[in-house]
């Protein structure tokens, strides 16, 4: 159980989320694992994109393109309008080729 403190005495908060962290993510079945960018082979470069759709069906795309060695040769982000998500994220993939 963590401790209730006052605003003031952020470090004691802090030091009671990581005490009790182990038993936390037991009693909720977390799962802690890492998320990281691969590059692509030498003299290549890979296509990362993304899209949302809001509750009103308004869609957005964005992605990024990187080389081997990790730097940003385009950025991109695109109001796609009304669309669901699958297409929303196609069009993504379209506009990044």
């Amino acid at each position: 159980m963590l401790k209730v403190v006052k605003k003031k005495d952020k470090s004691s908060f802090w030091k009671g989320v990581c005490q009790n962290w182990d038993s936390m993510r037991e009693s909720l079945s977390l799962s802690l694992f890492f998320i990281y960018w691969e590059a692509p082979p030498e003299n290549n470069f890979k296509l990362n994109c993304d899209s949302s759709v809001w509750h009103n069906g308004l869609a957005g795309g964005r992605g990024v393109i990187r080389n081997h060695l990790g730097d940003v040769m385009l950025a991109f982000s695109v109001n796609l309008g009304l669309c669901f998500i699958n297409l929303a994220e196609l069009e993504a993939i379209a506009i990044g080729i």
